[in-house]
């Protein structure tokens, strides 16, 4: 840098000081408080400047000043002396010590920026009392120390607040709730402890908030769920007890987390607890089975330690014979029916194979292979199976399910009546049809690439999606899948015939038509 005070006066009278990523090296000269009082702003940004700012940078008039991923090592006091400093960007050096309390007295002040220094000390209570910032005050990974000021609710047009991976100590102040205009609040890899403030639901227009990795204790303060807003919550690894509460963004697993919270239960059936308590539960359930095994022994017979099986008359008593009124949808290898099990009055659905139709056997053999095989929250649950005579003695085999009660996607999305379009309008909300699509998505990803031998569904369409109470889906119907392992043992000619007529005309993928693709590309 060449420190002449001719050179400096040579460029006195430009407004705009840029020197931005030419490579500058050396120690910042103190000529340079002698710019002139018309300089307006100073980039200095993507040099490798050493050294610390010059004490006489206060007799600059500049707005705003920009300095990072160069190797600064501190920045005087005087730096408050620039009453109509606005923005002051100083990421990415090596400042140390503490935040010059005099930065207050930049009273215009809208943005601040230190984040990646080697900073220390507590925040300035001063500074974050300023009701000037409207953009953004990000003191990410330095080394800040004691708490958050309370003064911090004073700050109600700040956009974005970020003190992520610091020492911070102490609760978030109910104050917090004073920043009206906050849309980022990302707090995690501190040592915050205390309740997560319920003032937090009345930041209004707030879309991001990250709590984790911190100490926060007590339970989630159900006042969150009524944010409008809010695109992520997470409040993963801290010490969070109690039930979480099932509505607004806490119902959406896709955007909210709460992982390594021990203690938490409740909440929607997506939530991940930590795995020493899932093995906790396992094995207290295990003892639990256990003594009582023991104790029924002696009354026990051979049949009630076989999973639950249920006769072609069960299934006809639980369907009324089969009949119209409790049917809910058929396909081209079988028909599904709402059933009644007792005891129990157990809900399920009963999917009886229509054995006359060519190719309803081996679909009923492939849905049997496939389903005892795969476990997701996105597919649907299967109970059991039936292969019997019925009353006339002729083959019978069925597939009994969960029972789902929002019907398909397909009566969601086209209602076949006046009654099921009210209602696919009343509820079928943007998020929740986005969370479908996610859940499809979710359940392909686990057939495709983690259930031991991929799997192809090959008939993904609206009514083979089933919506559950909470507008969850679960993709059914695997009559007609396809074992990756298998389709690749064989030949090109065979694959040819067996896989590409394979699925519904309108919904099967347009490439499998002419030609087979290989697994890989066909989700492309």
């Amino acid at each position: 840098v060449n420190s002449n005070d001719e050179q400096c006066r040579v460029n006195s009278n430009d407004e705009q000081y840029r020197l931005s990523r030419i490579q500058i090296r050396g120690i910042l000269p103190t000529v340079i408080a002698n710019l002139s009082t018309k300089l307006t702003s100073l980039w200095l940004n993507d040099n490798i400047i050493s050294g610390s700012l010059p004490s006489g940078i206060g007799n600059l008039a500049s707005w705003a000043i920009s300095m990072y991923i160069t190797i600064l090592s501190q920045f005087p006091s005087t730096i408050g002396d620039i009453s109509e400093l606005q923005i002051l960007v100083l990421e990415q050096n090596t400042l140390t010590g503490n935040i010059p309390v005099s930065l207050s007295n930049c009273s215009n002040l809208q943005g601040f920026t230190i984040t990646k220094n080697r900073l220390s000390g507590a925040l300035p209570k001063e500074l974050l009392g300023l009701s000037s910032p409207s953009l953004g005050l990000l003191l990410a990974q330095n080394q800040f120390t004691r708490s958050l000021p309370s003064e911090v609710g004073n700050m109600k047009n700040l956009v974005s607040l970020d003190t992520s991976e610091n020492k911070l100590s102490g609760e978030i102040p109910t104050s917090i709730d004073g920043c009206e205009m906050l849309e980022y609040l990302r707090l995690k890899g501190n040592f915050l402890e205390g309740s997560v403030p319920s003032t937090l639901g009345e930041l209004k227009s707030i879309q991001v908030i990250d709590l984790s990795q911190n100490n926060f204790s007590g339970q989630i303060p159900a006042s969150l769920a009524k944010l409008n807003f809010i695109s992520t919550l997470n409040l993963s690894y801290n010490m969070l007890k109690g039930e979480v509460p099932m509505d607004g963004i806490l119902a959406n697993s896709n955007a909210f987390s709460a992982l390594g919270n021990g203690k938490l239960c409740g909440g929607i059936k997506a939530l991940n607890l930590s795995s020493s308590i899932v093995l906790l539960l396992i094995s207290a359930y295990a003892i639990h089975r256990l003594r009582r095994s023991k104790q029924q022994l002696p009354f026990s017979s051979a049949a009630e330690k076989q999973n639950q099986k249920f006769s072609y008359a069960e299934l006809y008593d639980s369907t009324n014979g089969f009949s119209l009124e409790n049917l809910i949808g058929e396909g081209k290898y079988g028909s599904v029916y709402k059933g009644v099990l007792k005891p129990g009055e157990q809900m399920v659905a009963v999917k009886v194979f229509k054995l006359h139709q060519h190719g309803a056997h081996k679909s009923f053999l492939a849905e049997c292979a496939t389903l005892r095989n795969i476990r997701h929250r996105n597919l649907v649950k299967i109970i059991t199976s039936c292969s019997s005579l019925d009353f006339k003695h002729n083959d019978f085999k069925a597939l009994i399910f969960e029972y789902v009660p929002n019907g398909s996607l397909e009566n969601w999305l086209h209602p076949s009546s006046a009654e099921e379009e009210g209602q696919s309008l009343m509820k079928l909300q943007l998020i929740q049809r986005l969370n479908i699509a996610i859940n499809i998505a979710s359940a392909l990803d686990y057939l495709h690439n983690h259930c031991g031998t991929p799997i192809i569904h090959y008939d993904l369409k609206l009514s083979n999606i089933l919506v559950g109470d909470d507008f969850r889906a679960l993709v059914s119907d695997f009559g007609i899948v396809k074992f990756l392992s298998s389709i690749e043992g064989k030949s090109h000619q065979h694959r040819s015939s067996s896989v590409a007529i394979g699925g519904t005309v309108g919904y099967v993928a347009p490439g499998t038509i002419t030609c087979l693709l290989k697994f890989k590309q066909s989700f492309n």
